[in-house]
Formats: structure tokens, sequence, C-alpha cells
């Protein structure tokens, strides 16, 4: 009797239990399981699986298939035992996700069930989270669904501390770093764009350019869909301290490109529009009179205003004939000045100035003419030629006109200040000042003058001697 009271409690069933099994038949929707009690267990579709998109169950058992399930029902008097695999699924699914929780960082949508005092309650697949109420700023309705990050989790408990702002954190560093890669290509997609573009344009060039903004440094403006730099000193030909002093953003402006290196722009309105030199130029000469006022002294002579933003020289030298003259004691800061244009330099945009010449020109008492041989005094050996004084004003020998009698081809190796030489005048403009002569030309003529004479007696010569042989002979 004993024996059969053990037999029967070793087929007892409750619910709860998990028990496994052989499956000894399956159907669309159930399937019958040798679990080893007093009778068999069954199992039907939705209590096996989680997917809801299974149709039949025999697609996913087969008889002979073991499973494992708990017991969700028992009716000892009907004899039937039902069957779930769900909490089993669920378990499974439960211990997975908390051993991946623990290993790696893990965000999953949960579920809200309610608002706590500090925190709110979410569920995900049978565990409890709590995330606190500052992760997030706006009210969350009990049903709905947050993204949040497991960020500490209890498996015996089945709860786990969660955060929406880790979540939104991350989502926003990754952002900005879309951010910055998208700004990256369009920056180098941007650079060879500006490279294509600057291989049209060559050093010299003269382009129309809007200015885009004005730095204390200089301008950037746009050309030809790329970006160039006027520094100060090329904005304009006076002194710029200011750049809106003399240009404004949405201008347009005509510039000129002085180099590329590096790929950058350096440009100039400067070498676009003409200078103070340039403009005075147009209208005066050298040796016009022109009023000048005085603005500085110097060691060496007056500093004089000609025009808007444009200076000359009066030299000391040229302040007056009589070397006694005191030009300082003369002359304050202020006095308006006579003066004659001495010399205009298009190279270097200077102007030099005289007020001797006007006071007694003695280019006015040169009486002379082109071709003329005149008497010179070594004034200054220059590099590209020798200045002179001949006719009492001064006269120039360009290098290639002087005699250079030797090996050397230095002009200081033959000649020194103060030297008398003599020259042929072979341009002559009283107006302006020029005296050029020619050494070489009066050298030329004096060797052929010498051979016509020497030629001339050798012919006397030849002829008395036939005289006195034809007179031996009578």
């Amino acid at each position: 009797m004993e024996e059969l009271d053990d037999l029967y409690k070793g087929l007892e069933c409750k619910v709860g239990e998990k028990v496994k099994g052989k499956v000894i038949s399956v159907d669309h929707n159930r399937a019958v399981v040798d679990i080893n009690k007093f009778t068999e267990g069954e199992i039907y579709l939705d209590h096996y699986t989680l997917d809801k998109n299974v149709s039949a169950l025999n697609e996913l058992l087969a008889v002979g298939d073991e499973i494992e399930a708990e017991v969700t029902k028992v009716d000892a008097e009907n004899g039937v035992i039902l069957l779930s695999r769900i909490p089993v699924l669920r378990k499974e699914e439960s211990d997975e996700f908390a051993q991946k929780a623990k290993e790696e960082t893990m965000d999953v949508v949960a579920t809200v069930k309610r608002k706590l005092a500090k925190s709110y309650q979410l569920e995900y697949k049978g565990f409890k989270l709590f995330m606190p109420l500052k992760d997030v700023k706006e009210e969350l309705k009990n049903g709905s669904k947050i993204e949040v990050r497991i960020v500490e989790i209890d498996t015996e408990r089945g709860t786990a501390l969660a955060s929406h702002y880790l979540v939104e954190k991350d989502k926003r560093e990754r952002e900005h770093q879309q951010y910055l890669l998208k700004r990256e290509e369009e920056k180098k997609a941007l650079e060879a764009k500006r490279l294509s573009v600057l291989e049209t344009i060559n050093v010299g060039d003269v382009l129309e350019a809007e200015v885009l903004n004005i730095v204390p440094y200089g301008v950037f403006v746009k050309l030809k869909d790329i970006q160039g730099l006027i520094r100060l000193k090329e904005l304009d030909h006076k002194f710029v301290k200011d750049p809106t002093e003399v240009i404004s953003i949405g201008e347009k402006i005509n510039v000129k490109v002085l180099s590329k290196d590096n790929g950058k722009l350096e440009l100039s309105r400067k070498a676009t529009i003409p200078s103070p030199y340039q403009i005075f130029k147009e209208t005066h000469h050298k040796g016009d009179t022109i009023k000048v006022k005085a603005i500085q002294k110097m060691p060496f002579g007056i500093l004089c205003e000609l025009a808007d933003d444009l200076k000359a020289l009066l030299h000391k030298s040229e302040f007056s004939w009589n070397p006694n003259d005191n030009l300082m004691a003369s002359v304050l800061i202020g006095d308006e000045l006579e003066v004659a244009i001495l010399d205009m330099n298009d190279e270097t945009e200077k102007v030099s100035l005289s007020k001797k010449a006007l006071i007694d020109n003695p280019w006015s008492r040169v009486n002379a003419n082109v071709g003329d041989v005149v008497d010179c005094k070594v004034l200054e050996i220059e590099p590209k030629g020798i200045k002179v004084e001949a006719l009492g004003v001064d006269g120039f020998i360009p290098a290639n006109r002087v005699v250079l009698d030797g090996n050397s081809s230095k002009m200081s190796d033959y000649y020194a200040k103060d030297d008398e030489i003599k020259a042929k005048i072979i341009e002559l403009n009283v107006k302006q000042w020029i005296l050029t002569l020619d050494q070489k030309a009066y050298k030329e003529e004096v060797e052929r003058q010498q051979f016509e004479n020497y030629m001339e007696e050798d012919t006397e010569i030849s002829q008395n001697v036939g005289d006195l042989l034809e007179n031996l002979k009578k």
C-alpha cells in the first residue's frame, strides 16, 4: 500500500511546477507532451511562444521533441494538465537581459508604470526600473514609453536603476559628432572648390570684389566665390588706421592680385587707384613753378605739402644760390613757398623741389646749341654716368659716352671730382633743365681732325721732295 502511495506521489503535479517532457502528438494549435505524471500535459500555441507571427504550432514542434514548461492548471478529475512555456521564456529573457546589462551599455524602451516621490517606476521584461524624476522635464503618463539606459541591475530583486538623461546625452553627443563630420566634409568640399577657382586666378589680375568683413588688420573680400585679404597698407596710398574710413561692407571694388602663395590670395586696392603722385603728375611737369606749404623742418631741408597726401622735400642745397642763407631761420612751419619742380621720379614717386631756381636761374643764361663742344667740370661720378658742371648748369654724360682709355671699365679709375674735361652737347632743353653731353663724340671729332691735318701735311711733304729731285736733274 505504501508503495502505491509513493507511486502516486511521484505522479502528482502542482501549478507552478517546472516539468520536462517529450512531444507525443502535435497539430495546428495543440501539442500533447509526456511529462511522466498521472496524465499527459497539453500546451497550446499562445502558451508556447511569444512570437505573434507564428500561426501554427506544428511549425515549431514535432513528435519526439523535448520541451521544458511550467504547469499552469491541474484538473485531476478530468485528467487535464495544462502547460505553458511563457514563464520559462520570460525567465530566460530576463536572465539574458540581466547578464547583458551587466556586460555592456544597454538602452531599452520601457513602460511607465507609476510616479513615485523621487522617481518613476518603469517596467521592462519583468524588471522594475527606477528612473529619477529629474531625468525628464515633462511629466510622464502611465503606460507611455520612454528610452532609458540601464545603470545598475539587481537580479535577485528583479530591479534596476535607469537613466533617460544618459540616453539623451549620448544622443546629443552623436548628433554633435555627426554635425562636426558634416562640417568637415563641407569644409573639404569648399576647399576643393576654392582651390579649383584659385587655379583660374593669376598674379597681376585685376578683378572686381565685394567687401565681406572688416578687421583691424585689413579687409576680407569675395571674388569668384573665394575670399582674399587686403592688408591695411594695400587699402590706400595714404596711411589708413581705420579701414572704415575708406571702405564699407558690401561695397564693390577693384583689386589686384599680389600673390597666391600657400593657396591664400593677397590683394591690393591701392594698386588699382591712382596715387597722389600720379594725380599730381597729370597737371604738373618738371620745371613748373608751384606753391607749396612748409609742414616740417628736417636736418637736410624742409618737408612741403604739394597736394592731399603728397609731400616733397625742399633740400637745403636748393633753397638759395647764396650758401650763407639760413634756410631754417628763413622759413616757418605753415609758410607758403613758391618753388620750381626740379625732378619727378616715376619709380619712387618722389618730387624734388628748388627755390633757388626761381631766384636766379642759371639756365636762363645758357647760350649754346646741340653739337657745341663745351668745357666741363666733374661734380660726381654715378653708376649711370658722370654729373658735370657746364655752361654754369648741371649736365650729364651717360656711362656709355664716357671715354675710358685703358683696361679698366670703372669711370672712377680715370676721373675724379673737379677734373676738367671737354664734351659735345647731344641734348639741350633749357625749359626742363636737361643738358646731356657726349665725351666720346668729342674725342672722335678731335681724332678725325688730327688725322685730316696729318694727311694734308703728308701731301705737302711729298710734293716738296718731288720738286727738289726735279731741280737736281737739271
